[in-house]
C-alpha cells in the first residue's frame, strides 16, 4: 500500500514480464535448480534460464527459441538458454 498526498492508502502493484537468470562469468555450463514453494520444478544445465509471462514471451524468450504465447493464457514460461 502507498500513502497518497492527502493521507489515503492506495494499493501498489508491481509487474514483471520476464526474468533472466544466467551463470555469470563462469566459463562452463551452469546448473540451475528451480523450485516453487519448495517443490522441485526443473533443473537446467546450460547458460541460464528465462522465466516469462505471456506478455514477456516476445522478448528474450522468443530470441532463444522459446514459444510465443497469447496474453490470455494463464501460464509462466520456462525457457533454457543454450542448454
Amino acid at each position: 500500500m502507498k500513502k497518497t498526498k492527502d493521507g489515503r492508502l492506495r494499493p501498489a502493484f508491481s509487474c514483471l514480464n520476464e526474468c533472466v537468470i544466467d551463470k555469470g562469468l563462469h566459463p562452463g555450463l551452469g546448473k540451475i535448480e528451480l523450485a516453487v514453494d519448495g517443490q522441485a520444478v526443473t533443473t537446467v544445465q546450460g547458460d541460464g534460464l528465462i522465466i516469462s509471462t505471456p506478455s514477456g514471451s516476445t522478448g528474450y524468450n522468443l530470441a532463444v527459441g522459446g514459444a510465443m504465447v497469447a496474453p490470455s493464457v494463464p501460464c509462466m514460461l520456462l525457457t533454457p538458454i543454450a542448454p
